[in-house]
C-alpha cells in the first residue's frame, strides 16, 4: 500500500516516471469505499528531494574516486589475511574472479571488491569485525 511510503520514496518513484496512487477515505460517511488520487508533492519538495538524491549519487561516485589501489607491499605483508577474505568472497560469488582491493575513505565490500579505510596490518579489531560483518551481510543477502 502506498500510504506507507515516505515523501522521499514517493518523489523518487515519481522522478522515475512511476505514478503513485494513495488511498484516501471517502468524505461521504455512507460510503465504505475509497477515493483514489494521485500522490502529489509540491514542486519545491520534489525539487529538494531530487537535489538530495543527486547529492547521494554524487557522494557515492566521489567516494569511489577517492579510492586508490592497495599498495603491493601492503598486499604482500597481509597476503594470508587477504587470501582468507578472497576465499570467502569467491565462495559467495561462485566465481574465481580477482578481487579488487583498494584504500578509500570508508569500508565497503562487494563480492568483487574490498575498499579499506587503512592498510590491512593497521586495521583495528573494530574495523576487522565490521569487514566480516559486511561479508556476513553479503552472505545473508544471497
Amino acid at each position: 500500500m502506498s500510504s506507507s511510503l515516505s515523501t522521499l520514496q514517493i518523489a523518487t518513484l515519481q522522478e522515475m516516471g512511476i505514478t503513485v496512487w494513495l488511498q484516501q477515505p471517502s468524505s461521504d460517511d455512507n460510503q465504505q469505499g475509497f477515493n483514489h488520487s494521485v500522490a502529489k508533492t509540491s514542486h519545491t519538495n520534489a525539487d529538494t528531494t531530487l537535489t538530495h538524491l543527486r547529492s547521494i549519487v554524487s557522494s557515492t561516485s566521489d567516494a569511489k574516486q577517492n579510492e586508490q589501489p592497495l599498495p603491493a607491499a601492503a598486499a604482500k605483508d597481509s597476503s594470508l589475511w587477504i587470501h582468507d577474505v578472497e576465499q570467502v568472497l569467491s565462495e559467495l560469488s561462485g566465481s574465481t574472479q580477482q578481487i579488487k582491493w583498494s584504500l578509500g575513505d570508508e569500508l565497503r565490500v562487494t563480492t568483487t571488491s574490498v575498499c579499506l579505510p587503512a592498510l590491512p596490518l593497521t586495521l583495528s579489531p573494530k574495523l576487522k569485525r565490521q569487514l566480516w560483518g559486511h561479508i556476513a551481510q553479503l552472505s545473508s543477502d544471497r
